[in-house]
């Protein structure tokens, strides 16, 4: 059978369109995944939430970046070492705190805590319902109400926006307690997947509240990839209970290795029988935790023994 010349003809065009169509196809999917990678990575660097757990010796100070480039302060550290705390927050060229907690007022929390409301502007200050007869939290008081500001109280259950990143108070789930460490602001930072629990100087007092809260929610709330380890690894804290709900694959604490024993050998034990990494500033200086939202990743000032 002869074919059509022309049919043959056209067959041939078609063809050749198809070919070319085939080629510019696989170039634009190609240019495609490339923008695809290019715009991941760059989420990737832009998306770091940094919390640095500074080294002021006896004492408490963290300091949490979002990928916002906005800042958030907990606690302090003494006044003698404010020097220290300021080279960092000079480091980010800090301005300004989205959000302020000051845990409880002991000296070694809030040492420093009226340079940092004289000094820099502050978004939301929380605290708990509590005061101290002394004259640091006297002077932090002073400073509030020259700069006219606001305290917002800590309210169990209350969520905060931090830019990418959100965090909720835990406790203080009640109004009195005998003692000021149990008033402590406790807050679960979560970030993507990653999750951080931030506990003061919380004992067991407060721990155990927090315990009663979750079983009577039938939720674990508490459970977190990074724990803070309460009042610098005393054996007043961390119970195994409370431990074992918090599940930590990072352990931090903070405390000069001297004072008061701190930490004690059975906080240490309870920790390393869940198989949490433990990271001490006494050991290891400065200890910042990176999250880019599914995973973390460890630095620290000094390389462990």
């Amino acid at each position: 059978m002869m074919m059509n010349p022309r049919n043959k003809q056209s067959g041939t065009r078609l063809s050749r369109n198809t070919s070319f169509l085939s080629i510019l196809l696989v170039l634009v999917i190609f240019m495609f995944i490339n923008m695809i990678r290019d715009m991941d990575a760059g989420n990737q660097d832009a998306g770091q939430f940094q919390v640095t757990f500074i080294n002021v010796g006896q004492g408490d100070s963290i300091l949490i970046k979002n990928p916002q480039n906005e800042f958030m302060l907990i606690d302090t550290g003494s006044s003698e070492q404010y020097g220290v705390l300021k080279a960092h927050l000079d480091s980010n060229n800090i301005e300004k705190f989205e959000y302020v907690i000051f845990t409880h007022p002991h000296a070694d929390h809030i040492g420093s805590a009226d340079k940092i409301i004289k000094e820099y502007d502050v978004g939301t200050l929380i605290m708990p319902r509590v005061t101290h007869d002394t004259m640091t939290f006297v002077r932090l008081l002073e400073e509030i109400e020259a700069k006219r500001m606001g305290i917002t109280p800590a309210e169990a259950g209350t969520e905060y926006i931090f830019g990418d990143a959100k965090f909720f108070i835990v406790a203080p789930l009640k109004e009195e307690y005998s003692n000021i460490n149990d008033y402590s602001v406790v807050i679960k930072m979560i970030y993507g997947i990653n999750t951080f629990l931030f506990t003061g100087d919380i004992e067991k007092t407060s721990e155990e509240d927090i315990i009663a809260f979750c079983e009577s929610q039938g939720e674990n709330i508490i459970v977190a990839d990074v724990l803070k380890v309460a009042h610098h690894g005393s054996s007043s804290s961390s119970s195994q209970k409370f431990l074992d709900l918090v599940k930590p694959k990072i352990a931090v604490i903070l405390s000069d290795g001297k004072s008061y024993g701190h930490p004690h050998l059975e906080v240490i034990e309870r920790l390393s029988d869940i198989d949490a990494v433990i990271l001490r500033s006494d050991l290891h200086g400065n200890i910042i935790i990176s999250s880019n939202g599914r995973t973390l990743n460890i630095e620290t000032e000094i390389l462990p023994p």
